[in-house]
């Protein structure tokens, strides 16, 4: 028997020499294409899950493409370089089979396990140089389209993926190329559940960290490529344009906890390289729950919104504005409470910064900051009252040449009345600014009572001011 198996064993290692001779990059095409044909590629998909492959190779003097064959420690990587070559032929033109196709085809053969398996495998035995071969071919297959990622995110798959992710990071080079392959399966819908059960986030953020390079001795320019890499990745993972949406809350939660958030301020404290990728992710973060709400507290990152209000860029003056609105509205809140940010957002530095945002506006950014700013006054009476001042500039909205639509004419409206009930002395404010007077000239010049939603609204601000004015 032993004999039997023996022989079994040299014949297997002939078969995997032959195939190997098929497949070198010198080798005939239409060879190749003929052994492809023959579901030639699952045969050596199979080779990767004989164990008697990994023994080492018998030299026998022979060379391979002018390589000596003892330079490749076991059959198995001669499988590997099978693979490669397939891949990598210098007569693509002539072979007219694409790698897309190619990749389709490696798959159905059953091919990702086994290579997952290997990588571990190399991993742990510290082959360097096929570590690399390998995390080369899963970059060839997270190219690949859809059906071909969504393969890689089979759990057998993804387990040697994220093994390499947390393993290789003495390897910047292949870590990187791993993290592009996570980068490029977050892009595929189907694969973003397993990614998630694979512990992808949490991994991903500790690659954001600002100070890669002194954790994992990595050269600046490594550490900014694969930051740049994860963070990427988890903003897919986390939704993509999509990430204020509810299915994605958890994914979100857990990169909270894992760091994220000080990171995306470092981000955008520092005006990296990606500020805005930062700015996007920790604006949709108080979208993602109280527990993700309570973290923000903890990393005092509402203070963090306050001063976006004064950001050079008026889009993110209104996320800023959007997602202090959602905070201070969740009368549900046990940590912070809504009175605890209300009593920041109370404080004299942060009103200076909450009305110029309205009066500096222009027009067409002033009407998206509407919704969110009739928020913030409908959840305090308190930051209504601060923000009173603004009344003037609301009349002066309502007043001046600008067409504005139904809807922006109402809410201007309701924010003049709700700024007029908070005021200390409305009565001094409605005799200095003749209120009365101004709005009824409003409501003939705009012809309101031609709209009667409009019509219906102001008088209910001119109803207010006959209340006042006694």
């Amino acid at each position: 028997e032993a004999e039997a198996a023996a022989v079994q064993q040299q014949l297997l290692a002939e078969v995997v020499r032959f195939v190997a001779e098929i497949c070198r990059p010198q080798s005939s095409t239409l060879a190749l294409q003929v052994f492809i044909a023959c579901d030639g590629l699952k045969v050596l998909s199979s080779f990767l899950e004989k164990e008697v492959l990994f023994r080492p190779v018998a030299p026998d003097g022979a060379q391979r493409d002018g390589v000596p064959r003892t330079a490749s420690p076991s059959l198995t990587h001669l499988v590997i370089d099978s693979i490669w070559s397939i891949f990598n032929r210098e007569s693509r033109a002539k072979f007219l089979l694409p790698n897309l196709d190619i990749c389709r085809l490696f798959v159905k053969a059953g091919v990702l396990a086994p290579l997952a398996k290997l990588l571990r495998r190399w991993i742990r035995a510290g082959d360097e140089a096929y570590q690399e071969r390998l995390v080369n071919l899963f970059v060839q297959f997270a190219r690949g389209d859809e059906v071909v990622r969504e393969a890689m995110a089979a759990p057998a798959v993804l387990e040697g993926i994220m093994y390499g992710l947390a393993e290789l990071n003495h390897v910047p080079r292949c870590l990187l190329k791993l993290l592009h392959c996570v980068a490029r399966m977050t892009m595929c819908a189907a694969a973003l559940e397993a990614l998630e059960q694979a512990q992808a986030v949490p991994q991903l953020a500790t690659f954001t960290n600002p100070q890669l390079e002194s954790i994992y001795v990595f050269s600046e320019a490594d550490a900014a490529k694969i930051r740049r890499a994860a963070l990427l990745s988890l903003y897919y993972l986390c939704g993509g344009k999509a990430i204020r949406q509810q299915q994605f809350q958890r994914r979100q939660e857990v990169a909270a906890s894992s760091g994220l958030i000080k990171h995306l301020q470092h981000y955008i404290h520092t005006h990296s390289d990606m500020e805005h990728l930062a700015l996007h992710m920790f604006c949709a973060l108080p979208y993602a729950g109280q527990r993700v709400r309570t973290r923000l507290w903890q990393e005092q990152a509402h203070l963090f919104y306050i001063a976006l209000l004064e950001h050079r860029e008026q889009y993110w003056r209104l996320q800023a504005l959007e997602a202090l609105a959602l905070w201070l509205a969740d009368g549900q809140a046990s940590a912070p409470k809504r009175s605890e940010l209300e009593r920041v957002m109370l404080q004299p530095k942060h009103v200076a910064k909450l009305v110029p945002l309205f009066r500096t506006a222009p027009d067409e950014a002033m009407v998206a900051m509407l919704p969110p700013y009739m928020q913030l006054l409908k959840s305090s009476k308190l930051l209504a009252r601060a923000c009173s001042p603004l009344a003037p500039d609301v009349l002066a909205r309502l007043g001046n040449d600008q067409v504005f639509g139904v809807n922006t004419t109402i809410d201007l409206l309701r924010v003049l009345h709700m700024l007029l009930n908070e005021l200390r002395t409305p009565a001094t404010f409605i005799e200095e600014h003749s209120l009365d007077g101004a709005l009824w000239s409003l409501f003939k010049r705009k012809q309101w009572d031609q709209k009667p939603i409009v019509g219906n609204v102001a008088t209910e601000v001119l109803d207010t001011i006959e209340k006042y004015r006694g």
